[in-house]
């Protein structure tokens, strides 16, 4: 306890110390106050001067520098929320702008579903009207008419026509082109399936 106490006195008398410089400095005071030791006016001597208040009358403190920093930050700031909500903006912008390409989509197939649907609703009629067609021609004929043709094309116009008109035009084509067409029915080709 008393190594502790005697750095503490010692602070004591060295701020004191400083307080009697500087109350004689600022006195005007030609001679320095008897210290006492030559190692008192040493320690003495480390201690800065402090000026009057005389000589610091003449520089102003500027309390604007010290808010400069701030206020440059607080600009800094603004802006950079300016530029954060003008960029939410064009964020929110571009989503409205996906959302309405997503639905134009949307509509473009449907459109398109819609177009294969009557396209196909259109090819079936028309393939409809051409095997009754080969049906309405005598058996023979439509046979050898069939045999000409491409095997999923005469394969869709035969199981469009009805089963004993079917039949007949199978009558007069050759066995080996009929047990094509049967394997192909057979197989479940759907390239040669009827619509």
């Amino acid at each position: 306890m008393k190594k502790m106490l005697k750095p503490a006195l010692w602070a004591v008398y060295f701020f004191a110390m400083i307080a009697v410089m500087t109350y004689f400095a600022t006195k005007g005071s030609s001679h320095p106050p008897n210290l006492g030791s030559q190692a008192e006016a040493k320690r003495m001597e480390l201690v800065p001067k402090v000026d009057s208040p005389a000589s610091t009358s003449g520089q102003k403190l500027d309390s604007t520098q010290d808010s400069d920093p701030m206020e440059g930050l607080k600009k800094s700031l603004t802006e950079k929320e300016t530029q954060l909500a003008a960029k939410e903006s064009e964020v929110q912008s571009m989503k409205e702008l996906l959302s309405q390409k997503e639905q134009e989509v949307k509509k473009l197939e449907t459109r398109i579903q819609q177009l294969t649907d009557e396209r196909g609703q259109t090819q079936n009629a028309e393939f409809v009207k051409l095997s009754k067609a080969y049906a309405a021609m005598k058996p023979q004929q439509a046979a050898e008419l069939l045999k000409v043709l491409d095997k999923p094309t005469a394969l869709k116009i035969l199981t469009s026509m009805r089963e004993r008109e079917a039949a007949k035009v199978m009558e007069g084509m050759s066995p080996e082109f009929v047990k094509g067409l049967t394997q192909d029915i057979l197989k479940g080709d759907q390239s040669t399936t009827p619509p």
